[in-house]
């Protein structure tokens, strides 16, 4: 072996470079020093997971919902801290991945005897919080203390997991803000949301709505969408018309509006055809038919979670022939 790289002098340590150091491990320090002290803002008392948004901001700092609250992730962690602080280091790579562009976070509380609740309520809130949203965003990462605090928790003590670890997710618009007026809409419905998932159209709907950008692809982001719609409303046979004539007469009254919006769905899954069977379309076109498309599932969801419900197939025929 070639004994000269580890014989070569290493640089002087000037005076300059000594205080780049200093300044640097001062910082480092102040910044530990910091996210100890937030533990008392940022932290509920008793066992609780704080699950990471990315993609999305709000525009209040904290909001405390009954016994959940949603707040803004201060100064999140950086790699060297989640070293230090993991207590289970193989998916480093994975937090430090999604860690610093965290920008909020809901803290749900884990009731006695119930570790998989917190994990099933955040799943309901997120769905919530997808029909408010006018984009797309991801929750990738969860730990048992805020991730405003990771950096000064002692070595070796934080638990966290991987959620919707998608580094190739794609946008199509600007990242969504929410608004307080969003968050208690969420905490609102959250449990109705659980309700209706049990229904197996409803579930594949949402998962359409809350995965569609995991695809990496314009074109499979429009196709997981309409599958989504298509799956509600369960049609084989004469397709573009009567899921337009559906849609239009579930989500409209009788009159103008109604016939509106048929003509607009008619013409959206047109666009579809040609988005999914790879006719020409630039990005452009096909971010901007992924928000309608988008916009229009999550409107069609809301409904069912609001009426705590999702309609047969003659439901949906008796609002367009009695409606």
């Amino acid at each position: 072996m070639d004994e000269s790289f580890f014989a070569r002098p290493k640089p002087p340590l000037t005076p300059e470079k000594l205080a780049e150091i200093t300044a640097r491990w001062n910082g480092y320090e102040a910044r530990l020093t910091r996210a100890r002290e937030r533990v008392a803002t940022h932290c509920v008392g008793g066992a609780a997971w704080y699950f990471g948004f990315v993609g999305a901001t709000t525009n209040f700092e904290r909001l405390p919902l009954g016994w959940m609250t949603i707040q803004q992730v201060v100064e999140p962690p950086e790699e060297i801290a989640l070293a230090a602080a993991l207590r289970d280091k193989r998916d480093l790579g994975g937090f430090a991945r999604h860690a610093a562009r965290l920008s909020f976070e809901l803290v749900v509380p884990e009731p006695d005897g119930k570790p998989d609740l917190p994990f099933s309520v955040a799943w309901w809130v997120q769905c919530c919080l997808v029909l408010r949203a006018s984009g797309e965003f991801l929750v990738p990462v969860v730990a048992n203390t805020s991730w405003s605090t990771v950096s000064g928790c002692e070595q070796d003590t934080v638990a966290a997991k991987i959620l919707d670890d998608y580094p190739k997710a794609t946008r199509s618009g600007e990242a969504p803000v929410f608004t307080p007026e969003d968050v208690v809409w969420a905490a609102a419905n959250f449990m109705k949301v659980g309700s209706v998932l049990s229904d197996a159209r409803f579930g594949m709907a949402m998962t359409a709505l809350t995965t569609h950008h995991h695809q990496g692809s314009f074109r499979m982001n429009a196709a997981s969408l309409w599958a989504g719609i298509e799956a509600v409303f369960g049609i084989s046979q004469e397709l573009t018309f009567r899921l337009s004539l559906l849609l239009a007469a579930f989500l409209e009254p009788r009159g103008d509006g109604r016939l509106d919006l048929y003509k607009k769905v008619k013409k959206l899954y047109g666009v579809r055809s040609q988005a999914v069977h790879g006719g020409k379309m630039s990005d452009e076109d096909l971010r901007k038919h992924i928000a309608e498309v988008r916009a229009l599932l999550a409107r069609l969801l809301t409904k069912f979670v609001e009426d705590e419900r999702v309609p047969a197939t003659e439901d949906f025929e008796r609002h367009l022939l009695s409606g």
